[in-house]
């Protein structure tokens, strides 16, 4: 198909010359009409529709664009701030971005509710104090050929209620970012500092690349990351109490000086971590791969540690070990703790 490439069924525009001005001329046109279509409940006027259009350097901004239909098309240095993709709830459809290839577009201060954004791409776009709320984003992580190029732009941007699935978040940044009851699944979020967003809660990652991103001194209190790549990622002074790391990978992490109490980690590998001074009191720890961690000055009062491994772990008479249930774990030196061993290893 003329200026397209089909990559595993995405459609990618290849064709880069910018639109005429009888097309942009066109455009604006139908997106009166849009308006038109929106302000009478669909009685007169027409719903903008495109299908497979480039949208190079095209200025949307400050339209209304809720109900709008955009299925594989280019935006690329599209200007698309200070809009709308509002919840038409039983006046019309809403907002469908389908297959669509995002580069180098600018979103700032838009208001989306209740969309589908469906990305073969979205790589260097701004979203800087838009707002995303009961959203559904549909990526596709293997469209990036060089993670370098992706990093976009969430910076006071809120997202909530929103669910995102299969999205490349390579070093995106989220500075003064609204997180809440954000879900993200099989996501890249590589090398990305959440460390400046604002308190979060609730927070959900599964199956997501994470290495190396930091939350350092961030408060994302009762969040979930399961079956996530946390390796070597900063928590250090977190507080993320009553949160979940099932079945991740967080070798090398940095927990130190951070309130991770009450928190689940069953069958993670938190081998050569870092916890000096940090709390996991009252948590569940069981099956877990601890080799060679330091929990110096750790608060492990009331956790339960069956079955995991302690190998060359660091637990001294600063750890707080109070009613720590170590049965059947591998001891620091590899011997294996009896049954009832509570508060301290008794060997078989």
């Amino acid at each position: 198909m003329d200026g397209f490439h089909d990559k595993a069924h995405y459609f990618i525009f290849t064709d880069d010359s910018l639109p005429t001005p009888e097309k942009i001329s066109e455009i604006k046109e139908r997106l009166a009409k849009h308006e038109t279509w929106l302000q009478t409940l669909g009685r007169e006027g027409v719903r903008f529709r495109a299908n497979r259009e480039n949208f190079t350097g095209v200025d949307f901004s400050h339209r209304k664009l809720s109900g709008a239909e955009f299925t594989e098309c280019k935006f690329d240095k599209a200007m698309l701030n200070d809009c709308e993709f509002l919840d038409l709830k039983d006046s019309g459809p809403n907002t469908v971005f389908f297959n669509c290839d995002l580069k180098d577009s600018i979103f700032d201060a838009s208001r989306f509710s209740a969309c589908i954004i469906s990305v073969v791409r979205a790589s260097g776009c701004s979203f800087y104090g838009a707002s995303l709320e009961n959203v559904s984003i549909i990526g596709n992580v293997r469209s990036y050929e060089d993670d370098n190029d992706v990093i976009n732009d969430f910076r006071h941007c809120t997202i909530s209620n929103t669910s995102v699935t299969n999205f490349n978040f390579y070093g995106a940044l989220f500075d003064k970012c609204s997180l809440y009851m954000a879900k993200f699944s099989n996501c890249v979020f590589n090398k990305v500092d959440f460390s400046k967003a604002l308190p979060a809660s609730s927070l959900f990652f599964e199956g997501c690349k994470m290495s190396r991103v930091s939350f350092y001194d961030l408060v994302i209190e009762g969040s979930v990351f399961n079956k996530c790549n946390l390796a070597r990622a900063n928590f250090d002074r977190v507080k993320a109490k009553g949160s979940k790391f099932a079945s991740s990978v967080l070798s090398y992490a940095k927990f130190a000086n951070s309130d991770v109490s009450e928190s689940v980690w069953g069958g993670s590998a938190v081998d050569y971590a870092d916890f000096t001074g940090a709390s996991l009191h009252h948590g569940e720890a069981r099956l877990c791969d601890f080799t060679s961690t330091d929990f110096r000055n750790a608060q492990l009062y009331s956790l339960d540690l069956s079955g995991s491994t302690l190998r060359g772990a660091i637990i001294d008479s600063s750890t707080n070990i109070n009613l720590t249930n170590f049965t059947g774990c591998t001891w620091l030196t590899g011997e294996i703790c009896k049954a009832e061993s509570i508060g301290r290893c008794i060997f078989k």
